[in-house]
C-alpha cells in the first residue's frame, strides 16, 4: 500500500447508472475530504465494472484501499422491533428468527443486520427499539466481488436510508425531518427520527438534463416554463411528498414531519418554494444542515472550486460516523469473519518476529561469552607449562573448556533454527478455505525440527462438505515447501449451533516443519 494512502478512506455509492464517491481522513472533524467524483456506470459483467472502477479511481488520484459502500438496492427492506432486552448474540438470533417469520425466505440468502435505536417501555416492561436492515444476499455478494475485483476492500455497507438519517441534526433529534434525494436515476423520500430511519420509498421522477445558456447543465422539464407557470417536476415531487406524509402518518399514528431537506442533483429553488406553499412546511438544502462539517483541501484542489454538496452529503454524513460493531453493515457474515481470520494471523506473525528479534539478540550475546571464553582459554594455554603442577588452574582449565563446549553448541543449534517464519505463515494462511476456521495454533521445538499443531473447525452444507473443506486444506497444506510432514484428526463432526443449516468438522491438524528449504 503506498504511503500517502495510509490513513484514507473511501465512501462509495455504486448504483445501476451511477458511481460517485469521495476519498476522506477518517476521524477528523471538521471531516477533510481529500478527492471527490462522480461518473457513469458501465453495463457488463461485475468484473468488467470492477476494471472500469480501478482505472477511474486511478485516473482520479485516488489513493485509499478501504471503503465504505452505500447500497442503492430497490429490494433493500427496513423494520423497527421491539425486543427484549438481551446481548448482542441473544438479540441477533431474535432478529433473524423474525425476520425468517415475516418474509418467508431462507435466512441463507438474506444479508441482514440490526442496530439498536433505544429503549421504549410496553405495559412497564423494558424493551429495545432495533432497527432491522434487509436485502437479498447475491446483491451484496455482487457489490464484495466488484469491489475485490477492483482493488477495494470494503468494510461497512449500509443502505441508502441509513446513510441520508446520518444527516439528521443532533439538536433536531426530537422532531420528523424528510429527506428528499432526487437523481436522474431513482429519487427517495426518507423520514427521520433521532437519527434513523423510520420510513422510506422510492419516488419516480422524471428528471430530463438540459444544457442552460451559461454553458452550464441545469435540471428541468424539457423546454421553457412560462412566467406563473408550475414547473411539472416541482409539482410532481410535491405530490409524491403529499402521498408519502399521509401513508406515514397513518402508521405512525399521527406523527407529522418538520421540516423537509432537499438534497441529491436536482434542488432548484423553485423546488422548494413549491413544497413549502403545497405542503405549509419548512423546506430547505440539506447542506444547511452540515454547516463547518467538512473541508475540502489537498487532492481536490482546483475541483473544490465547483464542488457541489448536495449529490454527496450522505456519503459526507456516513463518513463522519465511526464503524463500530453495532452498526448496520449489511457484509456477509463469513467476509467478516475472514477479515477477523486475517487480523488474527498478522498478531501471529507478529508474535513469532518478537521471538525472532529475541533470538537474534541472544545469539549476539554468545558470539560475545564464546569470544570471551576463547580468550580465557588461549591465555591460560599459554600459561599451562609453567602452572600444570597447580590443581586450581587444571581445574580452572577443565570448567573453561567445558563452557566453551556449551556455547559451541548453544551457536550451532540457533544457527540451524527455522528461520522462515513469516513466509510460512503467509503461505499456511493462503492455504485457508473460506470454510476453515482456526481456534488455536501452538507451535514447539522438537530437537531438530519444529511442530505446528493447528485446532480449528470446517462449516458445510452436509458432513461430506465439511470434510471435503478439511481435505481441500490439508492438501493445500503439504504443498508448502517447509512443511515435511502433514497429519489431521478429526475430533467431531455436528450440525452448527453457530451456523443454522450447516455441520461443523472439528480437526487437528499436525505439521512438522523442515530446518531449511533446499533450492
Amino acid at each position: 500500500m503506498p504511503f500517502e494512502a495510509r490513513g484514507k478512506m473511501l465512501a462509495l455509492e455504486i448504483s445501476g447508472r451511477m458511481i460517485k464517491g469521495i476519498e476522506y481522513v477518517p476521524g477528523t472533524s471538521p471531516l477533510k475530504v481529500t478527492n471527490f467524483f462522480s461518473t457513469d456506470r458501465p453495463s457488463g459483467e461485475p468484473k468488467e465494472v470492477a476494471r472500469f472502477l480501478r482505472e477511474f479511481l486511478q485516473s482520479e488520484g485516488i489513493v485509499a484501499k478501504k471503503a465504505r459502500v452505500v447500497f442503492t438496492g430497490a429490494a433493500c427492506e427496513h423494520r423497527v422491533m421491539v425486543l427484549p432486552k438481551a446481548s448482542r448474540e441473544e438479540r441477533e438470533a431474535l432478529v433473524l428468527r423474525k425476520l425468517e417469520e415475516e418474509t418467508r425466505v431462507p435466512l441463507s440468502e438474506i444479508a441482514a443486520s440490526h442496530a439498536v435505536l433505544g429503549v421504549t417501555s410496553e405495559r412497564g416492561v423494558e424493551k429495545q427499539e432495533v432497527l432491522v436492515v434487509s436485502t437479498p444476499l447475491f446483491e451484496v455478494k455482487r457489490l464484495v466481488f466488484t469491489l475485490i475485483e477492483a482493488g477495494i476492500t470494503p468494510v461497512q455497507v449500509v443502505s441508502f436510508p441509513v446513510a441520508v438519517s446520518f444527516l439528521h441534526p443532533p439538536e433536531e433529534k426530537d422532531d420528523f425531518l424528510a429527506f428528499v434525494s432526487l437523481t436522474r436515476e431513482k429519487s427517495h423520500v426518507v423520514i427521520s427520527y433521532d437519527g434513523a430511519p423510520r420510513f422510506s420509498r422510492e419516488i419516480f421522477i422524471d428528471i430530463v438534463r438540459e444544457p442552460s445558456a451559461g454553458g452550464l447543465e441545469d435540471y428541468g422539464v424539457v423546454g421553457e416554463v412560462e412566467e406563473g407557470e408550475v414547473n411539472i417536476v416541482d409539482d410532481r415531487v410535491a405530490t409524491e411528498l403529499t402521498r408519502s406524509f399521509l401513508y406515514f402518518k397513518q402508521i405512525s399514528r399521527g406523527a407529522s414531519v418538520k421540516k423537509v431537506c432537499i438534497l441529491g442533483e436536482y434542488a432548484p429553488s423553485s423546488l422548494m418554494e413549491r413544497v413549502n406553499s403545497r405542503l405549509v412546511v419548512e423546506t430547505v438544502r440539506a447542506d444547511s444542515l452540515m454547516k463547518g462539517g467538512y473541508d475540502l483541501i489537498e487532492r481536490a484542489g482546483e475541483k473544490a472550486a465547483s464542488f457541489d454538496a448536495l449529490p454527496f452529503l450522505h456519503l459526507i454524513a456516513l463518513s463522519r460516523r465511526e464503524v463500530t460493531r453495532d452498526s448496520v453493515n449489511l457484509l456477509p457474515p463469513e467476509y467478516l469473519e475472514r477479515r477477523q481470520k486475517v487480523l488474527d494471523t498478522a498478531v501471529a506473525t507478529l508474535v513469532v518476529a518478537v521471538f525472532l528479534a529475541v533470538n537474534v539478540v541472544l545469539l549476539g550475546g554468545i558470539f560475545t561469552a564464546r569470544s570471551h571464553y576463547r580468550g580465557v582459554i588461549e591465555e591460560v594455554e599459554s600459561q599451562l607449562p609453567h602452572l600444570y603442577q597447580q590443581r586450581e588452574y587444571a581445574s580452572r582449565l577443565k570448567n573453561l573448556r567445558e563452557m566453551a563446549r556449551e556455547s559451541e553448541k548453544i551457536l550451532g543449534d540457533l544457527k540451524q533454527s527455522f528461520v522462515h517464519w513469516e513466509e510460512f505463515l503467509g503461505l499456511l494462511a493462503a492455504s485457508v478455505p473460506r470454510e476453515v476456521t482456526f481456534d488455536e495454533m501452538r507451535v514447539e521445538d522438537a530437537k531438530g525440527y519444529f511442530t505446528v499443531t493447528v485446532k480449528g473447525f470446517a462449516i458445510g452444507r452436509s458432513p461430506e462438505a465439511a470434510q471435503s473443506a478439511v481435505n481441500r486444506f490439508v492438501e493445500k497444506v503439504k504443498s508448502i515447501p517447509f512443511v515435511a510432514e502433514a497429519s489431521y484428526r478429526p475430533e467431531k463432526i455436528y450440525p452448527s449451533e453457530r451456523y443454522r443449516r450447516r455441520y461443523e468438522e472439528v480437526f487437528t491438524l499436525n505439521l512438522s516443519l523442515v530446518r531449511e528449504v533446499t533450492p
